[in-house]
C-alpha cells in the first residue's frame, strides 16, 4: 500500500490508502474488514492547519 495513512480507535486499527480501507484488531492484526474504494479521486495528502494570527506575530 503506497502512501497509506494509518489511525486507530478503541481497539481498531484503520488503515486507508488509495484503494481500500482496511480493519485490524489492534490487539492482534487479524482482519475485521476491508472496504474497497472505487472512483474517489486522487488520496488526500496530510494539510497541515494553519498557524493562528497569535503564533504569527510576537508578545510584547
Amino acid at each position: 500500500m503506497n502512501d497509506a495513512r494509518t489511525f486507530y480507535i478503541d481497539d481498531v486499527l484503520y488503515t486507508a490508502s488509495q484503494g481500500f480501507l482496511k480493519m485490524n484488531s489492534f490487539e492482534d492484526l487479524n482482519e475485521i474488514n476491508s472496504i474497497k474504494l472505487e472512483n474517489t479521486g486522487k488520496f488526500i495528502d496530510y494539510l497541515e492547519e494553519p498557524a493562528m494570527e497569535s503564533e504569527m506575530q510576537p508578545v510584547r
